[in-house]
């Protein structure tokens, strides 16, 4: 965060959107070898393409709209998202098996424009600080409750996610 105003940016701090975990139609996973020959959508960021082609996976980078259609086409075998978007995409209709790999956590940066940043008065940073540290902590105390949610929720859908795992 000290180093973001050299770029531009004030940052407030970081909002979560939870531990990444991986659904697929074809098996279970409970080991790190059970990736191998799965084809997975991913995020498209070398990060995310080499992790899991380094598991064995075939990584497919796909924009997110995309997701729902290739799993039910059977394009993908699987995806890798939190629990909580996993369940808000209704991924459950069209995948069999989740695990609770945890292999990246995801987080966003809630960032201002220095430029705005510098044209506001001291009281007003002061404000835009506060509300921005009583954002983030309830944004996170909402996320991690959603996150329990979902996953009862996932377990529950008898026509969906029958296998929720943990790796």
């Amino acid at each position: 965060m000290a180093k973001l105003p050299d770029k531009a940016l004030i940052g407030f701090g970081f909002w979560e959107n939870g531990f990444r975990q991986v659904t697929n139609s074809r098996r279970p996973i409970t080991k790190a070898e059970d990736f191998a020959g799965l084809k997975l959508r991913v995020i498209q960021n070398p990060l995310f393409i080499d992790t899991f082609r380094e598991l064995g996976a075939n990584a497919v980078p796909m924009p997110f709209a995309e997701v729902y259609t290739a799993l039910e086409t059977k394009t993908i075998d699987g995806q890798e998202n939190p629990l909580a978007t996993i369940l808000a995409s209704k991924f459950y209709e069209v995948q069999k098996y989740a695990v609770q790999s945890n292999h990246i956590y995801s987080v966003w940066a809630f960032l201002l424009s220095k430029r705005f940043w510098d044209r506001l008065t001291p009281d007003e940073q002061a404000l835009i600080t506060e509300a921005a540290k009583e954002a983030q902590d309830f944004e996170r105390k909402i996320i991690r409750a959603f996150e329990l949610t979902a996953l009862d929720e996932l377990k529950s859908k008898g026509g969906g996610i029958l296998d929720i795992a943990r790796c």
